[in-house]
């Protein structure tokens, strides 16, 4: 008991938000956030454990004068809005380690990692959205305790996140190569995709198995990528590839893709947007290329292009060029 009372963290998260906008029809708002938290964090040379606790006070004071309340968008808004929301979440890993006896030299490890998360379900809809966005979804994404950023939505959760990292370090303790998998088991299966469509009910309790691939060849070839496969429409969700060559450690150069179903849009965003077909009609799928060299201490340039390969478009043209002196 006495090593567990040391380890305990005590720690207060608050701010206070005022939202303003020239758009007519939209809300306003004060927003006062209050997150006192208790952490219990163990660790040793081959593992951590992590125990938090967390309680979410939110007050709104929302001005919906000039707002449209009979539209879908706003119909449940309220001027006043005090919402409590607690948070728990264990999270434990390992770290194990070998010498590799198929490539000389070379030391792998192994790092499993477990998560339990807990929110209780809360409708938020008389609360507007000011600050908050669906974060990226990833492997790393698996062990985050929240779904948004921002705090207008808490999103529930009972769920299990399960995965495993291995990484292959060189001679000179260099990371050449990292390979992530994992996956989320939801324990109450109405917290998965709450955006999605009505009639989806067949779902499994299981995520998309996330994938992340990182390679680092001899310091100048670099190599990311990353898939989420949905096991039950047995489909790629999304997915995103990036080949970099670095120059003299001047200068690089970089293609880029990146695809998302239109399917995985709407079951994650769905309920912000009225028409998904007014947005994309065949979901996301881009691809591009990023330089930029550093010509002297004072001069830098940089260019980009993105295509979108569904619409046959160029959607993003950049070039820049920067000059830096020490005295302006």
């Amino acid at each position: 008991a006495p090593v567990i009372l040391d380890a305990i963290e005590l720690d207060m998260v608050s701010h206070i938000s005022q939202f303003e906008t020239d758009e007519s029809g939209k809300p306003t708002a004060t927003r006062l956030h209050i997150e006192p938290g208790l952490t219990i964090p163990l660790s040793t040379t081959w593992g951590t454990w992590t125990t938090e606790a967390r309680l979410l006070g939110t007050y709104y004071n929302q001005d919906l004068s000039g707002v449209n309340t009979s539209s879908a968008e706003y119909a449940e808004l309220e001027e006043t809005v005090s919402r409590v929301i607690p948070e728990f979440r264990t999270h434990a890993g390992l770290v194990l380690e070998r010498d590799t006896t198929y490539m000389n030299g070379y030391t792998q490890t192994l790092e499993p990692q477990v998560q339990y998360l807990y929110v209780p379900e809360q409708d938020q809809n008389n609360i507007g959205l000011y600050d908050t966005t669906l974060l990226q979804t990833d492997y790393y994404g698996l062990f985050r305790s929240r779904k948004y950023s921002g705090v207008d939505r808490i999103a529930a959760a009972n769920q299990i996140s399960y995965g495993a990292s291995s990484r292959f370090f060189d001679d000179e303790f260099k990371e050449r190569l990292n390979i992530s998998f994992g996956q989320i088991f939801y324990i109450d299966k109405d917290t998965k995709s709450p955006d999605a469509p009505a009639g989806e009910e067949s779902r499994s309790n299981y995520s998309s198995w996330a994938v992340e691939v990182d390679f680092n060849y001899d310091d100048y070839l670099f190599y990311h990528g990353g898939v989420q496969y949905d096991i039950d429409s047995a489909e790629m969700q999304l997915a995103n590839s990036t080949v970099e060559y670095r120059i003299n450690n001047n200068g690089f150069i970089q293609a880029n893709y990146r695809y998302v179903t239109k399917e995985y849009i709407d079951d994650n965003v769905g309920e912000t947007i009225n028409n998904i077909d007014d947005i994309t009609r065949e979901g996301i799928s881009q691809a591009g290329i990023v330089s930029g060299y550093q010509f002297t201490p004072k001069w830098y340039a940089s260019a980009q292009y993105y295509h979108d390969m569904n619409e046959n478009i160029a959607i993003e043209w950049l070039a820049n060029l920067r000059y830096k002196d020490d005295c302006w």
